[in-house]
């Protein structure tokens, strides 16, 4: 006798269970889906001991015919599918036929159903795959769907269920996740007797979005649209003050299917370019509408992943998408308070948030990006020469440096982004404004320095305060990238040339760079076989201070000397924006201050550093009224 043999059905079913079937979650998802194909506007959600003991699924949707409830639970018996085409156009969630046999195999499970057309609904009972019985039932038109004891017959697959916690987690997620797809549709989730979300049909994305997280948290959200003959994307990203240390935040709904795509997500990421900090995400929620033809959902076995037929093409108006209303939008970091809400989701916010305060006015989105910008007066003579009257030897490079700062020329960097598409771009609002600052312009005021280390300053919207450094480092950043890109950084010789001794394989790591610094400005050349020598340098780097770039290259280059010129080239901008720039406990004069504040509102992106730390945190008047009980 051979050694291959046809597997019977139940085995086949748990095998397929093992594959679609991860966990409670994912059993959810296959039957809420199921729901959705089935044109309901109401769905009931309701679970036991993390899912484990209990799934019940109620929707007031088609329902099933006897024969159509019967078939249902065979394997690959669907009414979504006609021939081999319809995979290539699907406007269905589901297509398979998989997910009710898979689960009724691996548990305690009960199908009823009613059409709307029949006097009697169908009850189906199947144990482990086993079909005790099917009968008359009354019900209300519709499907309820019960699942119990999940996996009790298939012990290996139960002990890899992780701890009940962690399973109510990601039923939570994949709720949220289904509840967002389908704002037209009435959801209710109840854990253990517990109604948990209450969520009505007929919401907007953004009021659905409000009553999952909190009005607080759509405050934070900008809204983005793309929209062409083909392609419709519309959506949320978050202020950069608003993100996660993780991807958990980022949501994204192709032709209302839930899924993930890792590609998509980098070229959101690298819209946000210096305005967020290296390991931190930005929270989004994007829902795009494309011809089914143009993409492929038959390539993972629980359709969480597709593929599109011009990735390329989809990446580049996400990234310009993002891009464009990240440039137009107000970014300021304000001081906000943090309600419970937002503590109940453990979302992370990039700057401090005061707790346990009440009766704080709400702030619409709509008010909080159409308030006009702080800027600095045209009309104004605010940049005075920095005086030099009361400094000693060690204030003296600062100061030299800063002057160089103050009386540079405005640089127009733009975020780093992938090739642009002139076809895709044109489907946009070209009417980019690249200079934030020039309408409804006022002006900021310098008060003073506390701490040597921030800046205290006003304007007509409120209290502002400034880290100098921060603040130092993006006029530099964007000085120094302006010049590498133009070739145009100044330099000065130096009257006693640097060396720099390093080992043969460091050494390669220099001479790869070494076109990218002598754009910087940094005069360097190969000396002997191990050494290099520094001749001239910008006027905001020190000689000590080149000695620690060069370093900090070669620590880079070792982590990962695979990287394209474009990113080297921020890389060096960022690393010398920081050796040159004011440090913490630099005193400065007041000019200084206004001087550097005015230089920093004057530059593309004001509100972060280069490395994507707040420069600028702001309390309204009308906070600091309520704060200080005047209202």
């Amino acid at each position: 006798m051979g050694k291959i043999k046809v597997l019977n059905d139940n085995v086949i079913n748990k095998i397929a269970a093992g594959e679609v079937i991860e966990n409670p979650s994912a059993a959810i998802k296959e039957l809420v889906e199921n729901s959705i194909d089935a044109k309901s506007t109401r769905i009931s959600v309701e679970v036991d001991q993390a899912g484990m003991g209990l799934i019940r699924i109620v929707d007031n949707g088609e329902g099933m015919t006897r024969d159509d409830a019967m078939l249902a639970i065979q394997r690959h018996a669907t009414s979504k599918l006609n021939d081999e085409n319809d995979l290539y156009s699907l406007t269905t969630l589901g297509f398979r036929g998989e997910a009710l046999p898979s689960i009724a195999s691996v548990s305690k499970f009960h199908l009823r159903t009613l059409t709307k057309n029949d006097e009697n609904g169908t009850s189906i009972k199947i144990d482990g795959g086993k079909v005790l019985g099917i009968c008359d039932d009354n019900i209300s038109p519709g499907t309820i769907i019960e699942v119990r004891n999940l996996f009790y017959n298939v012990p290996a697959r139960k002990k890899f269920i992780r701890s009940l916690h962690a399973e109510k987690l990601s039923m939570n997620q994949i709720f949220i996740k289904l509840a967002l797809s389908r704002p037209d549709i009435d959801f209710s989730f109840i854990d253990s007797g517990k109604e948990v979300y209450r969520l009505p049909a007929n919401q907007n994305a953004l009021d659905r979005i409000g009553y999952i997280f909190g009005k607080d948290f759509t405050s934070d959200l900008i809204p983005v649209v793309y929209d062409s003959s083909k392609i419709k994307l519309t959506g949320f990203v978050s202020h950069p003050q608003l993100c996660r240390n993780t991807r958990l935040g980022q949501y994204f709904f192709i032709n209302k299917r839930v899924v993930q795509s890792v590609q998509l997500s980098q070229a959101i990421q690298r819209s946000y370019g210096t305005l967020l900090p290296s390991g931190r995400f930005p929270i989004f929620f994007f829902f795009l509408d494309i011809d089914p033809d143009a993409i492929d959902v038959n390539v993972h076995p629980t359709k969480k992943e597709i593929k599109f037929s011009e990735p390329s093409k989809i990446e580049q108006i996400f990234n310009l998408a993002v891009s464009d209303v990240l440039k137009k939008s107000k970014l300021v970091f304000d001081i906000k308070e943090q309600n419970e809400e937002l503590k109940k989701i453990n979302l992370s916010y990039n700057i401090p948030r005061f707790t346990n305060v009440t009766g704080l006015k709400e702030i619409k989105s709509a008010e909080f990006f159409s308030k006009p910008a702080p800027i600095i007066n045209d009309n104004m003579d605010v940049k005075p020469e920095i005086s030099s009257a009361k400094t000693d030897s060690s204030n003296d490079e600062f100061l030299q440096q800063l002057d160089a700062i103050i009386n540079m020329e405005n640089a127009e960097i733009s975020l780093p982004v992938a090739p642009v598409d002139k076809n895709i771009v044109s489907g946009m609002d070209s009417d980019v404004n690249h200079d934030i600052f020039s309408q409804n312009t006022n002006y900021i005021k310098v008060i003073g320095q506390i701490g040597n280390c921030f800046i205290l300053a006003e304007n007509n919207e409120g209290l502002m305060i400034i880290d100098q450094h921060a603040a130092h480092e993006r006029i530099n950043y964007e000085k120094i990238l302006n010049g590498i890109k133009e070739n145009k950084s100044d330099s000065q010789s130096l009257m006693f040339p640097i060396t720099y001794q390093t080992d043969i394989i460091k050494k390669k790591f220099i001479l790869k760079k070494i076109d990218i610094l002598n754009k910087a400005g940094i005069g360097i050349s190969e000396f002997g076989t191990d050494t290099f020598i520094i001749d001239s340098l910008p006027d905001y780097i020190s000689p000590s201070s080149i000695v620690a770039v060069l370093d900090d290259i070669i620590d880079e280059s070792g982590n990962n000397n695979s990287e394209s010129i474009e990113n080297w080239q921020i890389k060096l901008s960022k690393m010398l924006a920081c050796r040159g720039s004011v440090k913490a406990a630099d005193k400065l004069e007041h000019e200084e201050l206004q001087g550097l504040v005015n230089d920093l509102f004057q530059t593309q992106v004001p509100y972060t550093c280069p490395h994507g730390r707040p420069t600028v945190l702001r309390m309204t008047y009308e906070q600091l009224r309520h704060f200080f009980k005047r209202e």
